[in-house]
């Protein structure tokens, strides 16, 4: 280079910084002016929809700087190129912070907040902690963000948890604002949020589900046989179920499944809710929903155990099936064995026709053949048909799946036994495969078995999805579905043995997971929450009604003399969603999920309890006292089955009692919304962005609500 030349330099500020006048005349040359095919303010607008695009459909970061993108960008505005990477990183960079302060901001306002956290282990061996926060708005909606999504490379330790989630809630001014913090039973979350520093501790509803059904039944485990004591000394019994909350949650840390999206055909029905019609909340986590199951990977499968299932194969076990006596099921031990031991063969079968292309295309064109004879005849019938699905297999962290499993089974029964009791020649399978399809035949007993199995477990199906809803309060409903599931388990039939028999091996399990290791503060602001929600008001006994009338007027006057409620007699500041919002928060305002009423009546209906019945009295325009409020709520409860319609009406007339609403009904009953923002995350790093950071990934998660 030519120290004394200044050529360089001249060309740069030509270039680069339009100072045409420092140019020699043969560069003025050999600059040709650009025409701009767009402007500045336009390609700012176009670059802001971009990346709100890569952030709500976790696209990669160059997304928009592809081949195919350009061309396609080229063609509906031409001149204009997408955000780079770099572009992208740095302006999530941006957005984060204002998205922090909006939160922040919105908050400000609001008494009362809930939080659930939980943590998780990424598929590059990164622990990640979510901390959501719940809240009603001043139209009683539910509303959610996450408020922080970090890596977490300290010691997990219940204090160092409760250092994070204190910083994080002393960051936002959140600390004097929570009611509650919802978590699963995981040792360290759990030591993390026990006593009153985040408000009352509440056990996750859909967990203890989880673990009655699976502790229940033996889905997947042997459990070892400990006799359950009464609840004044229930030691044993506690230490072997604590230990399956710490197994729980080792296993739901490793949960890296990816968000599936389901492939089923919108003419059909899906299989396993032909006759149960529920009306699902959109945000409903995806990790609980059924049809996900299409797609299990084999690393969460339920790994076969040659050694249990060997005497169970051939003939003689069939034999010894058939001629099992019904009474075997009074022991509730034997009748657990008998479960374990039927899916792990079913779990084999499944596996055996995975493996086997041949076996497998054979089935898949029986099932073809079948759904075209179920829509002829259901277009004869004049009805919707109910498509017939591949068999899948189940996994351990969600218990859903094997109910799945078990659904699907049975409605293939008919080309399962085809297979497995005299397999046609037709299928090209090796002689080996023949003699292993017919060890692993069901008798009758077996698809009996199958069949109590599907028609017990329905209800906890649902009841899962109830409890699994963001946009309405789960609180409240938690306490209808525990009291209808209950009622269900005591229920028994003359004529269904096996069925009485597996709803006493869920009793038991229900009744500690749901009476003895619950604590008396999370059953008070379980009924509280119900008794303030119209929609789970009108299914509560008198008892329940007067139980939660006292606790009220006795929180109500401790309140009152350590003056810490405060009551807006006016209509509460509106918190606008939608002006002057950074990326991220452009919500709807629906403050109705579908058909919540259908819903619980549905479910209690399953459950063989009686439906609500609406009541309606004339309104009252006067002021009331705490008290008189509790009347009038109790005698007009049932002229809404909204929660949020309700109380927008009647806020004015019961402004004591609405904040009571605003604390409990915030509440969530369970820990999945940290549980679905896993699932995100999961998605969010898959294997085509394994490079991306655990900086850029915590921008995305708190960025895309």
């Amino acid at each position: 280079m030519n120290e004394t030349s200044d050529t360089n330099l001249r060309s740069h500020l030509g270039k680069m910084h339009q100072m045409i006048e420092f140019l020699y005349p043969s560069q003025k040359n050999q600059i040709q002016p650009k025409s701009k095919l767009i402007s500045i303010d336009e390609k700012k607008k176009l670059d802001e929809a971009a990346i709100e695009a890569i952030v709500q459909d976790s696209l990669p970061f160059n997304h928009f700087q592809k081949s195919g993108m350009k061309i396609f960008l080229s063609v509906i505005k031409y001149g204009y190129q997408g955000p780079n990477r770099k572009t992208v990183r740095k302006r999530l960079g941006i957005l984060y912070q204002q998205h922090r302060a909006f939160i922040k901001k919105q908050l400000s306002s609001v008494l009362h907040i809930s939080l659930t956290t939980d943590v998780w282990k990424s598929p590059n061996n990164e622990f990640f902690i979510c901390l959501t926060c719940h809240f009603l708005t001043s139209s009683y909606v539910n509303e959610s963000f996450i408020l922080s999504f970090r890596r977490f490379d300290d010691k997990h330790t219940g204090q160092k948890f409760r250092s994070f989630i204190d910083n994080e809630l002393r960051k936002m001014n959140l600390k004097l604002k929570v009611s509650s913090i919802t978590t699963d039973g995981g040792s360290d979350i759990k030591s993390a949020t026990l006593g009153t520093t985040f408000g009352m501790r509440l056990s996750c509803a859909a967990h203890n589900l989880n673990l009655v059904v699976k502790n229940a039944l033996w889905l997947f485990n042997k459990t070892k046989s400990k006799k359950f004591k009464s609840s004044s000394n229930t030691t044993d019994s506690k230490q072997t179920d604590s230990d399956d909350d710490d197994d729980d949650e080792a296993i739901s840390v490793d949960d890296n499944e990816e968000v599936h999206e389901d492939v089923s055909d919108d003419d059909y029905d899906s299989d396993i809710s032909d006759q149960h019609d529920f009306s699902k909340d959109d945000s409903t986590s995806d990790i609980l929903s059924d049809e996900n199951a299409s797609d299990i990977s084999d690393n969460d499968e339920v790994e076969d155990d040659d050694e249990d299932l060997s005497p169970l194969n051939g003939s003689k076990q069939r034999q010894n099936d058939e001629q099992t006596p019904i009474g075997i099921t009074a022991k509730p031990s034997d009748l657990s064995l008998i479960v374990y031991n039927l899916l792990q063969r079913v779990r084999r079968l499944v596996r055996f026709i995975r493996k086997s292309s041949v076996l497998y295309r054979y089935i898949r064109n029986q099932i073809r053949l079948k759904n075209i004879e179920i829509v002829r005849s259901a277009h004869e019938q004049n009805l919707k048909p109910v498509k017939l699905n591949n068999a899948v297999l189940d996994f351990r962290i969600r218990w859903n799946t094997t109910y799945t499993m078990i659904s699907r089974f049975i409605a293939l029964s008919s080309i399962i036994t085809d297979i497995t009791v005299l397999p046609s020649i037709e299928i090209g399978l090796k002689k080996k495969q023949y003699e292993k399809l017919q060890q692993l035949s069901f008798s009758r007993f077996d698809w009996s078995i199958l069949a109590a199995l599907k028609n017990v477990l329905f209800p906890f199906y649902r009841a899962t999805t109830l409890l699994s809803g963001s946009k309405y309060p789960t609180l409240s409903i938690a306490y209808s579905v525990s009291t209808g599931l209950k009622n269900f388990l005591t229920k028994s039939k003359d004529d269904q043995p096996l069925e009485n028999s597996l709803k006493q091996l869920l009793l038991a399990k229900f009744s500690y997971y749901f009476e003895q290791e619950i604590s008396w503060d999370q059953k008070r602001a379980t009924l509280i929450a119900a008794f303030l929600d119209p929609t789970s008001y009108q299914y509560l006994t008198d008892e329940d009604i007067g139980e939660s009338e006292r606790t009220l007027l006795s929180e109500f006057d401790v309140t009152q003399s350590f003056d810490r409620l405060q009551i807006d007699t006016s209509v509460t500041t509106t918190m606008s969603m939608s002006t002057s919002t950074p990326l991220g928060h452009q919500r709807t305002q629906n403050s109705t999920t579908p058909q919540e009423k259908l819903t619980l009546d549905e479910f209690f209906r399953m459950c063989e309890m009686p439906s609500a019945s609406n009541v309606t009295t004339n309104s009252i325009k006067k002021q009331l006292s705490f008290k008189e409020e509790l009347c009038h709520y109790m005698s007009t409860a049932g002229s809404s089955s909204k929660f949020s319609e309700y109380w927008c009406q009647h806020e004015m007339l019961l402004p004591q009692l609405s904040q009571f609403v605003k604390k409990y009904n915030c509440i969530p009953a369970t820990s999945v919304p940290s549980e679905s923002a896993f699932s995100i995350a999961g998605y969010l790093q898959r294997k085509a962005r394994s490079s991306l950071s655990s900086t850029a990934l915590r921008y995305s998660m708190v960025l895309r609500e």
